[in-house]
């Protein structure tokens, strides 16, 4: 898997079912490259100063992509765009665990489960920096007022704050 950045008229030549993220105020493009078998799919968004984030799903039967405010998943055993998603703030993180896949915006953090749904949305009280992953149940998000949550990934709960 490799991002190559391409001008505007080779991305508005992909087809559009292979435009993974599609910004319609573009000014950056790239195709991610999945091999022989799965070829290019198209990437588009706005910031000249942010790359694309790719995440290899744990069983290899995805990968995950995005930038700015977008987020998409191409599963890798048919080439299919599985979910593409608007976000409401800037994307942080893509954390890729066995039973989940979290997704870290400045203000939120979204779950996914191994099928692509939707688990949980969840606001923030602060920008945050970083998530991590605990344990089977849990996840660490660092705020960048220093401050750190700890989120229960089957509830959806704030169980704890560590300073």
């Amino acid at each position: 898997m490799n991002i190559q950045i391409i001008g505007e008229s080779e991305f508005k030549k992909i087809e559009a079912a292979r435009r993974a993220l599609a910004h319609a105020h573009a000014r950056k493009f790239a195709v991610l490259d999945l091999g022989n078998t799965l070829g290019l799919y198209g990437l588009s968004w706005c910031s000249e100063l942010v790359e694309p984030i790719v995440e290899l799903s744990l069983d290899k039967r995805a990968v995950w992509v995005g930038v700015d405010q977008q987020i998409a998943a191409i599963c890798l055993s048919q080439g299919q765009i599985r979910l593409s998603l608007a976000l409401n703030s800037n994307l942080v993180q893509i954390l890729v665990g066995a039973k989940l896949t979290a997704v870290l915006t400045e203000d939120e953090v979204l779950l996914f489960n191994p099928d692509f749904s939707i688990r949980l949305i969840k606001g923030l009280p602060d920008l945050a920096e970083e998530i991590v992953m605990t344990n089977e149940s849990g996840l660490e998000i660092w705020l960048m007022s220093g401050e750190s949550l700890f989120l229960d990934m089957q509830t959806g709960a704030f169980l704890s704050k560590v300073a």
